[in-house]
């Protein structure tokens, strides 16, 4: 399993950001190399939310760790 982990420091409420972040059907529109999001259920990633994420590299599967 692959863990993508980033720290960036972004001059906006964590509410807003997290609500962009969140959105992954956006995702599209703001990931470089990404050529698509498929997912199980609303498009977003909640707690246990499960997708598959297509790059220009191929396809892998993500899920967001338990917290």
């Amino acid at each position: 399993m692959i863990y993508l982990s980033a720290e960036l420091d972004i001059p906006r409420k964590p509410e807003l950001v997290f609500q962009v972040l969140s959105d992954a059907a956006a995702y599209l529109a703001w990931v470089e190399g990404l050529v698509g999001v498929e997912h199980e259920g609303a498009p977003t990633f909640d707690e246990g939310s499960s997708f598959d994420v297509v790059s220009r590299t191929g396809r892998r599967r993500s899920r967001p760790p338990p917290t």
